[in-house]
């Protein structure tokens, strides 16, 4: 994967999480923190696996999703899945 789909992942792992949050997208960065900067709570971070999942075709188990700290995290939690299954880089919407 290169770089440019590798910040292309952060970018929209960013949106996701400012529309879950329901900020504004340009606040978020990829070492914005879900929890502390977001304020998300456990159902947040449900829903947000869920999207995540859904969005770039990856599975996500409850022990790799509890380890997820910042946007980056989740990026390169996708881009370790993606490359565990030998995908292409993540479709997304």
């Amino acid at each position: 994967m290169t770089p440019a789909d590798q910040n292309h992942v952060v970018q929209r792992v960013a949106q996701l999480a400012a529309a879950q949050a329901n900020v504004d997208p340009r606040t978020v960065h990829d070492e914005t923190h879900l929890c502390n900067d977001l304020h998300f709570d456990s159902l947040d971070q449900v829903e947000f696996v869920m999207t995540i999942e859904e969005e770039f075709g990856v599975r996500v188990s409850e022990e790799r999703a509890a380890d997820v700290r910042t946007v980056a995290d989740v990026a390169d939690l996708i881009l370790q899945e993606s490359a565990v299954v030998g995908a292409n880089p993540p479709v997304t919407r």
